[in-house]
């Protein structure tokens, strides 16, 4: 299945499909009240910690500009790590483990937000879907650049 393609971690929020490159997964785990951390931004709701390391909290419905809402039974959190940083995305609903081939991969497209598509690396299509591609990197500069 995962011959030609890239694995990536398939997930939702708001009514948009993400995809995470599946090796910076770590695990996914069903949401639970984060431990807040005073003086950080809305976007940063605390930390959680998940077999004795610590994450950084991320509510991805901020980061992408969509409004908060509160946790549903379908809510995850998706442990990824990227270099030295360990972020526990908040995320609506974890969908599936994809292949997506990256040479079909699209251009982002112009009339999504700046400070979304700062954070994607293109858009591909999975069978019907249109996903988002996001690029662990920028991901973490536009973390730093809010804190």
């Amino acid at each position: 299945m995962f011959d030609q393609a890239e694995a990536y971690l398939l997930f939702r929020v708001a009514d948009e499909q993400y995809a995470l490159p599946s090796g910076s997964v770590h695990e996914i785990v069903r949401w639970r009240a984060a431990v807040p951390v005073p003086g950080t931004p809305t976007m940063l709701p605390g930390i959680l910690v998940q077999r004795g390391v610590v994450y950084t909290v991320v509510d991805t419905r901020l980061l992408f500009g969509f409004a908060t809402t509160a946790p549903e039974r379908a809510t995850r959190y998706v442990l990824f790590h990227e270099d030295e940083h360990r972020l526990a995305l908040l995320v609506d609903t974890v969908l599936d483990l994809i292949a997506l081939d990256l040479t079909l991969s699209e251009a982002i497209p112009a009339t999504l937000p700046v400070a979304r598509a700062r954070l994607l690396r293109g858009v591909v299509r999975h069978t019907d879907l249109l996903v988002a591609l996001i690029e662990p990197p920028e991901l973490l500069a536009a973390l730093y650049a809010e804190v």
